[in-house]
């Protein structure tokens, strides 16, 4: 799997909480043009990559479909 944060030089040792930084990478990589339209954000990978649990990665993304970068679709 092809990292996503690679390039971007943000640190996870930030005083602010953590869902809010992770929402700030996820947003980064959109505006740099890493995370394309359709690209399927997966907690799981998200959480595993950046070595934290997926609850600040839900939050994140949440945080994310509320300023329309993101859109969470129900998976089947």
């Amino acid at each position: 799997m092809t990292s996503i944060f690679g390039n971007i030089g943000v640190s996870l040792k930030k005083a602010e909480p953590l869902s809010r930084r992770v929402a700030q990478m996820l947003q980064d990589a959109i505006l740099r043009g890493q995370l394309t339209p359709g690209t399927r954000l997966v907690e799981e990978n998200i959480a595993s990559e950046l070595g934290i649990s997926r609850v600040p990665v839900r939050e994140a993304i949440r945080s994310l479909e509320r300023y329309g970068f993101v859109q969470i679709e129900p998976s089947l």
